[in-house]
């Protein structure tokens, strides 16, 4: 990563850290939570079943709740790993 590219990173971590993690993961749960959600009915549609099944299937059953924690996951990770990187280059300098 070229140094403006590190300090630019810093600079926009530094501004979502101050809000916290709790904050992060509401902003960003949601955005996995629909991706996985979109994807799932659309592998269920490809793979032959009718769209409003696919729907019906992938909300109303145990697969929002999958989706939510697995929403949850994917923002907490992706928290960590930048907040790594953040620690990693703020020691650098």
């Amino acid at each position: 990563m070229e140094p403006y590219d590190k300090q630019q990173f810093i600079e926009k971590w530094a501004k979502k850290r101050e809000r916290g993690m709790g904050q992060f993961l509401l902003r960003n749960a949601p955005i996995f939570i629909v991706a996985m959600l979109l994807v799932g009915v659309g592998l269920d549609w490809a793979m032959g079943v009718d769209l409003n099944t696919a729907i019906n299937t992938e909300i109303l059953s145990a697969g929002l709740v999958k989706y939510a924690i697995f929403g949850l996951m994917a923002a907490w990770i992706t928290w960590y790993f930048s907040e790594r990187q953040y620690q990693k280059f703020t020691s650098d300098l």
